[in-house]
């Protein structure tokens, strides 16, 4: 099955390079796959366009549009476009970090969850693995969000976690229904990461250790938590 562009004769032959931008406005933001086919009779090529290779970029996840209605919502957040994920220093005796986590849902304002569909949410920023994005794949068939992940920060995938890195972030969706992909988009998330400074020092712990003679006794000790 394939569309044909036609013109009607003018002045000026139009070019075949003409007919192409038409065939492109009509698919906004859509890259029409062309080929060029001759007529009988010789003349200019006629310019046409496969309906399936439309179809195959519309829902190729490398060309999945940029989608206003989705983003991860977070308990106690009214943005879907951002999100804070915390980290704690420890300055003292005890140096060290926490990285903490938080939990996440995907929605789509454009497309939400029914029976039967599914979700795969892909990381896509430059600073994250190319060989090894972060991704997660959960259900999305009730209620009015996915199910529910946790985030945390990294720079590869991680188990079960969804991996984001501070600042922005380019995330890439699919949902599926029977294992065909139904819908595709992409949309920004903002990540901050405040950091919080504490000071931890040893603290006086009670053991148990043992003589030579084998008797035991008890001691204190510091250790860090």
């Amino acid at each position: 099955m394939f569309l044909q562009i036609n013109r009607a004769a003018a002045a000026t032959a139009p070019t075949a390079t003409s007919d192409a931008a038409a065939a492109t406005t009509a698919c906004p933001g859509t890259r029409v796959p062309v080929s060029f086919r001759p007529r009988r009779g010789g003349g200019r090529p006629a310019l046409v366009a496969s309906t399936f290779g439309m179809a195959a970029l519309l829902l190729n996840p490398a060309n999945a549009q940029y989608s206003e209605g989705a983003g991860i919502e977070t308990v106690g957040s009214t943005s879907i476009r951002s999100l804070t994920i915390a980290r704690t220093i420890f300055r003292g005796e005890c140096p060290g970090q926490i990285q903490h986590t938080i939990t996440g849902y995907f929605v789509n304002d454009d497309l939400p969850p029914r029976p039967g569909l599914t979700l795969k949410l892909t990381n896509m920023s430059r600073g994250l693995s190319p060989d090894d994005p972060p991704y997660t794949s959960r259900t999305y068939d009730r209620g009015r969000a996915s199910q529910s992940f946790d985030i945390a920060l990294g720079d590869r995938h991680r188990g079960s976690f969804f991996v984001v890195r501070e600042g922005r972030n380019l995330m890439q969706y699919e949902i599926f229904q029977a294992g065909n992909t139904i819908a595709t988009g992409t949309f920004d998330l903002r990540v901050d990461s405040p950091v919080a400074y504490e000071y931890r020092n040893k603290r006086a712990v009670e053991v148990t250790k043992y003589n030579s003679d084998g008797k035991s006794y008890r001691t204190t000790e510091y250790r860090c938590p």
